[in-house]
């Protein structure tokens, strides 16, 4: 049997925000203060011929192959929000929706937004979405709305949610291998409401793409091992395409003038790895995939998305290389999102084991710094993130974050000069994977002086690395001349509005620049 199915993500997921770093966390921001004209200036739409969008979050093209097998290649849309309604039409049995925090529960929504007292842009536009179907399916057309991706376990714990969305069903976990029962089962109502897969696809079940990704965001590998209780990705059996599998993928955004790859991991230096029990890097192995992704006709750069920190803090000289290989330099920037997540050796003893690895948890605040080191001397920059209010956390623990960020912010141009490029993002604790029992970190209430400390001087920093890194990544010149300048405003705005907060509460911003002296 044949379905009719139209497949869509909310609308923050169609944009590549001008391709200007970390821009892409622009959906996090509360809807109250930053208006929404301003969001829709820094997130153009993607660009669509025939009304389809000409490239599309990664996981959505996984799902448009997976259901293209499914149901025939003819009978599976791809579209945006915005122009959804032309393509739903009586025949259509399902809408898929890929959501990546539908609520706004993920952490850094949940810091931006105050703990959800404020309402995110990917919950604002998810809602719109949902608003829009329902209005749809109210004028006489019976389709179920089915909503899956990285964001769905929030829909799992607030069911509320799925009933005043008018949710049909939500599929949490990977879906390559179970594709075909999925659908059948939904076809034929008697799938549960909340769908949990169970087991993971193997390699040879995840299928390749059939049109471009945005940003050219391509996976590498899934999985990680390094145990951090916080961390659901660590809940993933660890694979690695095969790099035949990457340069088809490569070989279909090329086609549609797509010229950079974006190497989605959970940690690309774990791709190819043999030493599960050191977690030392499979070098080689980064080597040869790096150098097929760089000499594929087309390809004019690439940029991994995550990886440890104590990967290039371990070998700096494999590490020369693989930048070498990339040909990172001053007019070729990597940027790299790895987690710093605390300075305090405490927390990183009882919450993340293995995230030292291949040194040891005593060493892990020297890890950082040693490892953003070696990044920048090869021009990487690191984009850290740290969690506030993991369970049980002290006073001392995140004085000890603040003297690693004091440090770095000090002692790092001393030794590298104007090399030395990091931020840090301070997220809100979110309960997951390990620690799902725990309670949501409440920055309102549970607000203490240093955390508030440790709040305006990552951003801070973050101002500061705006004002001189910025005008080196950004290529495009209205660009560069437009939202540089608005940019560097908001951002200011930003850290004064942070200072009267930290006044309002009594606490004296000035001081989180001396308090670890």
């Amino acid at each position: 049997m044949h379905h009719k199915i139209t497949l869509t993500a909310d609308r923050t997921l169609f944009s590549e925000y001008r391709n200007i770093p970390l821009l892409q966390f622009l959906g996090c921001a509360p809807s109250e203060r930053l208006p929404k004209f301003i969001f829709d200036f820094l997130s153009p739409y993607a660009i669509t011929e025939d009304g389809m969008p000409v490239k599309a979050p990664y996981d959505l093209r996984l799902v448009e192959s997976l259901m293209a097998n499914v149901a025939g290649r003819e009978n599976v849309s791809v579209v945006t929000p915005k122009n959804i309604s032309n393509y739903i039409d009586y025949d259509t049995q399902m809408v898929g929706i890929s959501t990546m925090d539908p609520l706004g529960l993920g952490p850094v929504t949940m810091m931006f937004t105050n703990a959800g007292r404020q309402t995110g842009y990917t919950k604002f536009y998810f809602y719109e979405l949902l608003r829009e179907l329902n209005h749809i399916r109210n004028s006489g057309k019976k389709f179920k709305i089915v909503v899956g991706g990285p964001g769905a376990w929030q829909l799992e714990i607030r069911p509320s949610s799925v009933e005043e969305l008018g949710i049909d069903h939500v599929i949490i976990g990977e879906t390559e291998h179970v594709m075909p029962q999925i659908m059948d089962d939904i076809m034929q109502g008697s799938a549960e409401k909340i769908i949990k897969t169970r087991g993971y696809p193997e390699i040879s079940q995840i299928p390749n793409i059939q049109g471009a990704t945005m940003h050219g965001l391509l996976e590498m590998n899934r999985g990680c091992g390094r145990n951090c209780e916080y961390c659901a990705p660590n809940l993933r059996s660890a694979r690695n395409l095969p790099i035949e599998h990457i340069m088809k993928n490569i070989d279909v955004n090329v086609k549609h003038g797509v010229t950079s790859v974006w190497a989605q991991s959970e940690d690309i230096f774990l791709y190819g790895l043999d030493d599960h029990r050191r977690m030392n890097p499979n070098w080689d192995a980064l080597f040869e995939l790096f150098s097929a992704i760089v000499n594929h006709d087309g390809v004019t750069h690439t940029n991994p998305t995550h990886g440890t920190i104590s990967a290039p803090a371990s070998n700096p000289e494999a590490f020369a290389k693989l930048s070498r290989i990339m040909k990172s330099g001053p007019d070729n920037i990597i940027g790299l999102q790895p987690g710093l997540e605390t300075g305090s050796v405490r927390l990183a003893k009882s919450f993340m084991p293995r995230k030292a690895l291949p040194f040891s948890d005593d060493e892990w605040p020297e890890v950082v710094f040693q490892g953003t080191k070696t990044l920048n001397e090869n021009y990487w920059v690191p984009a850290y993130t740290a969690i506030m209010g993991l369970p049980g956390e002290t006073k001392d623990d995140v004085l000890d974050t603040l003297r690693l960020i004091d440090r770095m912010e000090k002692e790092l141009p001393e030794s590298i000069g104007e090399r030395a490029h990091w931020t840090v993002t301070v997220l809100s604790f979110v309960p997951m994977a390990a620690l799902s029992s725990d309670e949501f970190f409440d920055v309102e209430s549970q607000l203490t002086e240093e955390r508030y400390y440790l709040l305006y001087r990552t951003w801070r920093h973050t101002i500061l690395e705006v004002e001189s890194l910025l005008p080196t990544v950004i290529k495009s010149p209205i660009t560069k001349a437009f939202t540089y300048r608005f940019l560097k405003y908001g951002a200011k705005k930003l850290v004064d509005a942070l200072a009267d907060w930290g006044r309002n509460k009594g606490y004296d911003p000035e001081r989180a620049l001396t308090i670890t002296a």
